[in-house]
């Protein structure tokens, strides 16, 4: 015996099968794009002084958060650049944690001279609370 099949219903099977297999490519695409996007914008957080990207570091006292140290390596490259990107990690971290800009400065980035150690720059300072 010998049955039929109807290719019609085969067909529409197929199309909507193929529909999903659309619909999924799609959404992976969207999602690739949304990912690329998201990095993105985490690497175009990065702010140049005086042209050049620092790499600078804030340590702060556990028992008293509002006493700080800023590492900025590299300093050498441009004394200058280093001073406003210390000062830029600072005024994140105290507003980050305190809700003020306002900084007290043991070493700051505008004392004559700087601290500086095996090229990095260091300052030492307290937000305001």
């Amino acid at each position: 015996m010998v049955e039929r099949i109807n290719t019609q219903s085969l067909g529409r099977r197929f199309s909507a099968c193929e529909r999903g297999k659309s619909v999924a490519m799609i959404a992976i695409v969207v999602l690739g794009v949304t990912g690329m996007s998201c990095s993105r914008l985490q690497e175009d957080t990065s702010v140049a002084f005086d042209g050049i990207y620092f790499n600078a570091k804030v340590t702060f006292d556990k028992k008293q958060r509002e006493n700080f140290e800023i590492n900025v390596r590299k300093a050498s490259q441009s004394i200058a650049g280093a001073r406003e990107a210390g000062r830029y990690e600072s005024t994140k971290y105290c507003v980050r944690e305190f809700g003020t800009s306002d900084v007290d400065w043991v070493y700051g980035p505008d004392d004559e001279t700087v601290q500086i150690l095996d090229g990095d720059l260091y300052l030492k300072g307290t937000c305001r609370v």
